[in-house]
């Protein structure tokens, strides 16, 4: 397995650790939506590596982790990054300011769209923690983009 691929792997499992690790109440409606940056940065900055089917499977599995109803996560992942989808070109070579606003953006749109599906199914939610979740989010990016970056593991590989 090479460099990439076994820094995609572990920053996957450690994305669905972070994803379950019991939060105090009033805390955990503020968790990262870490699954969804971890997705927006295959998809944007990696995107050789990006596969939809993946992105379909990784929120099954973010829906047994949850508990939520099977399809819930995957459809709210799979509504943002087709609306992320055009985006992917050249991202990259935004600023690290400009990119964290692009995200902001797409995690609203994804923390909505699970809003938008809890209220469907009769669970009450308040909308302030739409918010915070996305703004929490996006302080994750820098982070994720410095340690899983691929200009970082070229160079690892020319030592």
């Amino acid at each position: 397995m090479n460099t990439i691929n076994t820094k995609l792997f572990s920053s996957l499992i450690l994305v669905f650790v972070l994803t379950i690790v019991p939060l105090p109440d009033g805390v955990n409606a503020l968790r990262p939506a870490w699954v969804l940056v971890f997705i927006l940065y295959i998809q944007c900055c990696l995107p050789e590596y990006f596969r939809i089917t993946w992105v379909f499977l990784l929120g099954l599995c973010l829906d047994v982790l949850c508990g939520s109803a099977m399809g819930f996560h995957s459809l709210a992942l799979l509504a943002t990054a087709w609306i992320a989808s055009g985006r992917g070109r050249g991202f990259e070579y935004y600023s690290i300011a400009q990119q964290m606003s692009v995200i902001v953006l797409f995690c609203l749109v994804y923390q909505f769209f699970i809003y938008l599906l809890d209220a469907y199914f009769g669970i009450a939610g308040d909308i302030k923690y739409v918010f915070g979740s996305s703004f929490l989010s996006v302080l994750v990016w820098p982070w994720l983009r410095f340690f899983i970056s691929p200009h970082k593991v070229a160079v690892l590989k020319n030592r």
